[in-house]
């Protein structure tokens, strides 16, 4: 049973880290790859905010009376008091191109924000845009657009306006191109903005989509960016810690030790619990069965104090055991009975036999014996003693004497050879009988008893004898002859009986009966 508590328990162990590998700790790479990507999603969006921000900016530079005129007169008064440093620092723009409705650059401003150095960002003035310049379809009327472009310093997040009178109306004279550089520092303040970890990298891919990629430490998510020509131009990656998995396994691992230990206790404890309870007990009950069957003394009893169902399956065996010695008594006590019985039967039937003859013999002795003339002898010696010798009585009564006394010796001769047959016959009966007796002798049978359950009156005692003597008086015995039931120790010890004898010896061991 313990084996197999413990083969369950190792299964438990074995379920358990199945559903670590298998379902939680999945579950929390899960978890952590759609962080990921709510943070990529949240750079995504941060980068829109960023360009959507652009095009405001477009829109208020195109849309300004100003700029309208600039693009008919091309004053540099507008320059020189519009396109000054401190401005462009304001709207936080690197540059500014104004490109007329023929697609040429009449103006193009870009400087370092934090050193005022010119930057040459493709867009010299008095160059048109290319020829596959997207927005150029924008040039007429409506918003022109936004995205990234690749110039010759780096990517630029651009976003282009109609130039129109102020007021929203107007037939266009332009367009207006605002930008800025996506410098580390930018690039930092996107990360900040989404409260990632992002990266900008030259990594150029024609795929679109995110690209989620797994170490121990981080989870990556790569999203490439294309141009305002739909070319691939750089990606942004967003590095995510595995601190879920990580907590998540530390959480994991000490639950589990818990779990573990916890069943351990268990374990222990259910084992402790059921070897006292039911084990225990059960052992016993098995031991003392296997003693039983082997033979053992029928008097051992179990007397298990308790009442669960080992308790009840204990006293109904002792309840067995009991009527079974009280059956194996009664047997014995039956078979003693049949057994001297059968004894007495076949020794009658011996001595009848023996005895039957012998009879025969002395009836006809005893008829010789009274046919004797024993009277007639006796009186004829009186007879002839009165009588003078030399008369004729005298002479007949002489020769009757002579012929009883010869009849008197045949009779004498016929009883002797009949009483050396009657010794040969009680010869033979005493023969019998003896054989009979050697057959008696055998060992007697020993029933043990327990006193306790025999004694009903432990302050009734008997006379004690000394130890190895025997009971003089064959009253005072423990018990009765027939039952053998007990009423008290003697000798110190226990009382024994011989039924040959009918009296009663000291034992050492425990109290038993012959029979």
């Amino acid at each position: 049973m313990i084996s197999s508590l413990a083969l369950l328990f190792a299964l438990l162990i074995a379920l358990e880290i199945g559903i670590q590998e298998w379902v939680l700790m999945p579950s929390f790479a899960e978890l952590e790859r759609d962080d990921a990507v709510t943070s990529m999603k949240r750079a995504g969006n941060a980068l829109d905010a960023s360009l959507d921000g652009l095009a405001l900016t477009a829109a208020d530079w195109g849309n300004w009376a100003d700029a309208y005129e600039f693009a008919q007169t091309r004053s540099a008064g507008f320059i020189q008091a519009n396109i000054t440093p401190v401005a462009m620092k304001q709207v936080q723009l690197d540059a500014l191109v104004i490109v007329d409705t023929a697609g040429d650059v009449i103006l193009s401003h870009a400087r370092d924000l934090e050193t005022g150095a010119g930057l040459d960002i493709g867009f010299p003035p008095g160059t048109a845009l290319p020829r596959n310049f997207p927005w150029r379809c924008h040039r007429a009327a409506g918003p022109c657009g936004e995205g990234l472009l690749q110039t010759p310093r780096g990517i630029l997040m651009a976003a282009a306006a109609p130039i129109l009178d102020g007021s929203g109306k107007g037939l266009p004279r332009g367009m207006v191109i605002v930008g800025r550089l996506m410098t580390p520092h930018r690039i930092r303040q996107l990360g900040a903005q989404a409260q990632v970890d992002l990266t900008m990298t030259s990594h150029r891919s024609s795929t679109a989509g995110d690209r989620l990629v797994e170490s121990g430490a981080v989870t990556r998510v790569v999203r490439p960016f294309f141009d305002i020509y739909g070319r691939p131009l750089m990606s942004l990656r967003v590095e995510v810690p595995r601190r879920i998995t990580g907590r998540g396994r530390s959480a994991v691992v000490y639950a589990s030790a818990l779990l573990v230990m916890a069943g351990i206790s268990a374990l222990i404890l259910l084992v402790v619990v059921l070897n006292r309870i039911v084990l225990a007990p059960l052992a016993r009950v098995t031991r003392h069965a296997v003693s039983i069957g082997g033979g053992a003394d029928l008097t051992a009893r179990l007397d298990l104090p308790i009442h669960d169902e080992v308790g009840v399956l204990a006293r109904e065996f002792d309840r067995m055991v009991e009527r079974l010695a009280a059956s194996r008594r009664q047997l014995v006590d039956q078979s003693f009975h049949a057994g001297f019985a059968e004894l007495a039967k076949g020794v009658l039937h011996n001595l009848g036999n023996a005895m039957t003859p012998l009879g025969v013999r002395l009836a006809k002795l005893g008829e010789r014996l009274r046919e004797a003339p024993v009277a007639d002898v006796e009186f004829a010696v009186t007879e002839l003693a009165q009588e003078s010798p030399g008369s004729p009585r005298h002479a007949d009564l002489e020769q009757f004497l002579q012929l009883g006394c010869r009849q008197l010796a045949a009779v004498m001769k016929e009883a002797q050879s009949d009483v050396v047959v009657i010794q040969r016959q009680s010869t033979v009966v005493q023969t019998a009988l003896v054989e009979l007796m050697r057959s008696t002798r055998n060992e007697p049978v020993v029933e043990a008893v327990r006193l306790p359950s025999s004694c009903p009156s432990p302050s009734r005692s008997s006379p004690t004898p000394p130890v190895g003597g025997w009971w003089s008086n064959p009253t005072s015995r423990c018990g009765s002859w027939g039952s053998c039931r007990w009423r008290a120790p003697c000798c110190g010890s226990f009382c024994r009986t011989s039924s040959s004898m009918r009296r009663m010896r000291c034992g050492r061991r425990d109290a038993t009966r012959a029979c």
